[in-house]
């Protein structure tokens, strides 16, 4: 199987992304939320293209956004309010589609 189903919460919609992009998106995104901490979707954005090889093919903003709601649907990711600001922050471990 070579893609993933992204799942977004509360919608009960989902997208199938490539196995190997969600992986470098999620890296990505994991990187950058160790490295600063709760971060709103824009530095979301820029912290995952700022990670991501210069070969990526593909709308970076579109790939960030499906698998941070994917994170946040199987809780790795949570939703924190900071300042009056939406930001995430990497909760946990938690289940993972690259084990499944």
């Amino acid at each position: 199987m070579n893609n993933i189903a992204a799942v977004f919460p509360g919608t009960g919609g989902a997208a199938d992304i490539d196995r190997a992009k969600y992986q470098k998106v999620h890296d990505a995104i994991v990187a950058t939320l160790k490295e600063h901490g709760p971060a709103s979707i824009i530095e979301l954005f820029e912290g995952v293209k700022a990670h991501l090889p210069a070969d990526f093919k593909g709308p970076v903003q579109w790939y960030t956004f499906s698998v941070k709601l994917d994170m946040e649907a199987r809780g790795e990711l949570e939703r924190v309010q900071v300042n009056r600001i939406h930001r995430v922050r990497y909760k946990a471990q938690c289940f993972h589609p690259q084990a499944g």
